[in-house]
């Protein structure tokens, strides 16, 4: 827009010059006459006040490129000290750096210094497009956590190629716990009627054949979405020795708040995921950390960002806006000069 004005302006002025130039020729022939020669001088005159006046402008249109870049790049370094700052807060709420998070990390670290390591297989149906991913990443965060306690998980986040089923039957058999993660989705695959089963239903075959062997709590069901009735299987409900527990482990959206997922992973009473894949219930060491990560808990209900990085966030943004505010301004005096030119031809 601003090289638009700027040629505008510029063939107006070369417009009035050949007019000038027009002008002298045509009136060579009476330079005899007084009126002539005075008309000549106020022509020569206007055409000296016009080039000032035109490189006047282009001076001022100069400055006024500089002032533009320049306040394009204070708002791209303004940018930039944002995104920061954000990237700051995303690790501060999911890298430990919240006290809630950080004893969290603790506690499961204590698990793995007291305690025997355990191989843990995670078995779940792939979810259909986006929500396969949503899902994936969950049960990553999971997986994470059980290993930051010691356990070895296998988790298959892709499409395994070669002999699957002889993988998904080894890594069961020598697994201490699976984990059942109970959706709708999983419902549905777990009671398809096919001739041949697939993957989920050889999965859990296998899983509730050594269930019911051990007659421990081998499979622990957990309920990442939907209802009881909607995502328990009828396998669940149907086995032999009894499941005593179900979890419902809740990934709240709130990274502020947590807390009922801090709660379904470390409690005691009634059991949380940690307990019963550790055998937690009578450790001191873990009861002793637990109570210190409790107490966390409670004085973080009300956990919120830094005031000091909020208050620079808001501070960047104001200034962001009057950049902006800054910019139009510079447009506005642009295309006043160029409309004093316009009148000035």
């Amino acid at each position: 827009a601003l090289e638009e004005e700027k040629n505008l302006w510029k063939e107006q002025i070369q417009k009035q010059d050949q007019q000038i130039e027009k002008f002298n020729y045509e009136h060579k022939s009476y330079n005899s006459s007084q009126l002539v020669n005075t008309l000549r001088i106020g022509v020569q005159e206007a055409s000296e006040d016009l080039e000032k006046t035109r490189e006047t402008y282009l001076e001022q249109i100069q400055k006024l490129e500089k002032t533009a870049k320049e306040m394009e790049q204070k708002e791209k370094i303004a940018r930039e000290k944002v995104e920061i700052l954000k990237k700051t807060l995303e690790e501060f709420e999911t890298q430990g750096l919240s006290p809630m998070k950080k004893e969290y990390m603790e506690l499961l670290k204590s698990i793995n210094r007291h305690n025997s390591p355990q191989e843990i297989f995670i078995s779940y149906a792939w979810e259909e497009g986006e929500a396969s991913k949503q899902l994936q990443d969950r049960l990553e965060i999971l997986k994470d956590h059980l290993q930051e306690a010691g356990a070895q998980v296998f988790l298959d986040v892709r499409n395994m190629q070669g002999g699957i089923t002889k993988k998904m039957k080894d890594e069961i058999k020598k697994a201490n716990k699976v984990l059942l993660i109970c959706t709708p989705r999983l419902k549905k695959r777990a009671e398809e009627r096919n001739t041949n089963m697939n993957n989920l239903q050889i999965e859990m075959t296998e899983s509730f054949s050594k269930h019911n062997e051990t007659g421990e709590d081998f499979v622990i069901p957990l309920i990442f979405s939907g209802t009881f009735g909607e995502a328990i299987p009828e396998r669940v409900a149907s086995t032999p020795v009894q499941i005593k527990d179900i979890l419902v482990l809740d990934f709240t959206e709130d990274a502020e708040q947590p807390q009922k997922y801090y709660e379904v992973m470390t409690r005691l009473s009634p059991q949380g995921l940690l307990s019963m894949i550790f055998n937690l219930a009578e450790d001191e060491n873990y009861k002793t950390s637990l109570r210190l990560f409790q107490s966390v808990l409670r004085d973080s209900s009300n956990y919120h960002l830094s005031p000091s990085i909020d208050d620079e966030v808001k501070d960047l943004d104001k200034k962001k806006r009057w950049i902006n505010i800054e910019w139009v301004d510079h447009m506005g005096f642009l295309r006043h000069i160029s409309g004093s030119v316009f009148d000035t031809l």
